[in-house]
């Protein structure tokens, strides 16, 4: 775990500048942090802790000269309470975003938990961790979060993911199949793992060939269970050029098979690809397309 934040970091991960973290370390002493060699300030786990609580509650129309006098306790019962509403988007990502930075499994339970029994899975997925993934991906191309941080949030959302699709198995009612993998050099596995969630929840029976999965390996899979629908998904940066081809080749061996591709490349070859490929932005037009 990262130990130590500048003020850059804190800036960027609490959305407060720099400016007023400054003030108030200075007027209030809320902090009390290390210098370098080179005098420059360095932030602990607990620092970053607390100015994101600060930031959240003062935002919401509690003053910081207020904030200051209160107890770990009472503090924790402020958070608490905003932490019963659903609805404060922007604060539900702040939770979860503290919850990966200090690895608190139990924080990043009881937040998801709150809005899965508010709104239920799908809204809390849909409106709530798109948001939160990319406030997370921000971070990580600022520096500021590390792969160990990273990988403990997607670890976790990805267990949330497999333990809703297995809750369908006893449940499916169409004899519909479908086959979704990512090809040979992708990752990025919880998008596809949410799309196959929403599969399963229309009555598809899913075989979930999984992340970086050879050509020869899906083509294989297809060919064995020729599938109603193949989902294809490309997140990582391709040329437009190899996407097109690979979508070419796959359209060319099974000519009768609907391929749906999906992540966040599909978007950028829409007049690249096969006309045969069905591109699909959103989950709300998956959902579309596997329905009609």
């Amino acid at each position: 775990m990262r130990e130590t934040y500048n003020i850059k970091d804190l800036e960027r991960i609490s959305g407060i500048k720099a400016h007023t973290i400054r003030i108030w370390e200075k007027r209030y002493n809320v902090f009390s942090p290390t210098r370098t060699g080179t005098n420059i300030r360095e932030y602990c786990q607990e620092d970053l802790r607390k100015i994101i609580t600060y930031g959240a509650l003062n935002s919401r129309g509690v003053k910081i000269s207020r904030l200051v006098t209160l107890s770990d306790e009472e503090l924790s019962a402020q958070v608490l309470s905003l932490s019963q509403n659903p609805d404060d988007i922007e604060f539900q990502i702040e939770k979860l975003v503290t919850a990966a930075i200090c690895l608190d499994e139990q924080s990043f339970e009881d937040t998801i938990e709150i809005n899965i029994k508010s709104v239920g899975f799908e809204k809390t997925f849909e409106r709530l961790m798109y948001a939160f993934f990319e406030r997370l991906g921000s971070l990580w191309h600022l520096g500021s979060i590390n792969p160990a941080q990273e990988h403990f949030i997607s670890n976790l959302i990805r267990q949330k993911l497999i333990v809703s699709l297995d809750s369908f198995k006893s449940r499916l009612t169409e004899d519909k199949t479908l086959i979704a993998y990512l090809p040979e050099g992708e990752w990025h596995e919880l998008g596809l793992l949410y799309y196959s969630y929403l599969a399963v929840s229309k009555g598809f029976k899913l075989i979930y060939l999984g992340q970086s999965t050879p050509y020869d390996a899906a083509q294989w899979a297809i060919k064995s269970k020729e599938p109603d629908v193949v989902l294809v998904s490309f997140v990582q940066t391709i040329s437009q050029k190899k996407l097109a081809s690979y979508m070419e080749r796959i359209i060319k061996d099974f000519p009768t098979t609907r391929i749906i591709l999906s992540g966040i490349q599909a978007s950028q070859v829409v007049d690249c690809v096969p006309s045969q490929v069905e591109i699909v932005a959103n989950s709300s037009e998956f959902v579309k397309k596997i329905t009609e």
